[in-house]
């Protein structure tokens, strides 16, 4: 058995023909199955995937890591599919604001979700607890945050009943775990939970403790140093055979990972494919 894993969205391009946008997507296949693994913003999504011979008209499983825009977005230009099927955790159908200024929001959430002519061709797969979802692909679930140094202290806000903001935990953020016989590959689109609660939670969910591969955001962007080195030190300590990090890394924490993790890290970007064969 082979995988398969093509990036259909990211920050970064240098391959001609493929266009950039500001997100994350990945179109993962299996010799069973196949999986749209959040959507972008939306605005490359066929493109690429036609450079990479990929018709996602083909495709009605998606995954969305999180409700955020530029993951999620890009599901209204799926309107070629008569049905859609999404797996996710039910905290994504909140609004979702970043705190720009004193008292001003920005909606960074998904803007179809009150768009009849999208929802009405999806059927929700919500769930706090993990998802098996085709035969050694199992979605995450809520990832624990077990660590002290992975908190995030970025401005992310959700309305509340009574129609105040407050803090969003991102308890909605989760990954995509897939069993192999070289260990666990990991599929992430921003890691809010922490890079390294998210491989605690692999190794739990699936039983597995070797860790072969990580592809996606890792949201070190805004990291302290003391994370960033604490973060290499458990991926050294653990054994990761590569780091496919890309979206929302950032170009420090990128050229720290390189410098300590050597060959075992590759920057992501559009038009890449990972094959993982004999799996």
């Amino acid at each position: 058995m082979s995988i398969t894993i093509s990036i259909l969205a990211d920050d970064r391009v240098t391959k001609s023909g493929f266009i950039a946008e500001h997100g994350f997507s990945a179109f993962v296949k299996t010799d069973d199955e196949a999986f749209l693994f959040d959507a972008g913003q939306g605005m490359v999504l066929h493109h690429n995937a036609r450079m990479m011979g990929i018709n996602l008209c083909d495709n009605e499983n998606v995954i969305l890591s999180h409700g955020h825009y530029d993951h999620a977005n890009g599901v209204r230009m799926l309107y070629c599919n008569s049905k859609i099927r999404i797996y996710s955790h039910p905290v994504i159908l909140q609004s979702r604001f970043k705190k720009t200024a004193p008292d001003e929001y920005k909606n960074i959430g998904i803007e179809w979700l009150d768009n009849a002519v999208v929802t009405d061709k999806i059927e929700w797969n919500l769930s706090e607890q993990p998802q098996v979802l085709s035969g050694n692909l199992v979605l995450s679930g809520q990832i624990p945050r077990i660590t002290d140094f992975e908190a995030s202290d970025e401005p992310f806000y959700i309305l509340n009943e009574q129609r105040r903001y407050e803090p969003d935990e991102i308890l909605d953020d989760q990954a995509l775990f897939i069993s192999t016989k070289l260990g666990i590959i990991i599929v992430t689109g921003c890691a809010h939970s922490g890079l390294v609660n998210t491989v605690l939670h692999a190794r739990k969910v699936l039983n597995q403790d070797k860790i072969h591969a990580i592809v996606g955001g890792t949201h070190l962007l805004h990291a302290s140093t003391e994370r960033l080195a604490k973060t290499v030190q458990f991926l050294q300590s653990a054994g990761v055979d590569l780091l496919y990090a890309g979206h929302c890394t950032g170009f420090e924490p990128a050229c720290y990972l390189k410098s300590q993790l050597k060959e075992k890290y590759s920057i992501l970007e559009v038009g890449l494919q990972i094959v993982f064969d004999a799996v």
